[in-house]
């Protein structure tokens, strides 16, 4: 767990939302209809 101790788990998770969302834009911009991201 040496990796994660610089990190606090919410910035973490945080972190992770704010790829997460953006790669969901992303994805809906490219193509819209077809393809969906599950959230987790």
């Amino acid at each position: 767990m040496p990796v994660l101790t610089s990190f606090s788990g919410s910035s973490y998770f945080q972190l992770m939302i704010h790829i997460h969302a953006k790669l969901r834009r992303n994805a809906e911009k490219s193509q819209p209809k077809k393809f969906d991201i599950p959230v987790f």
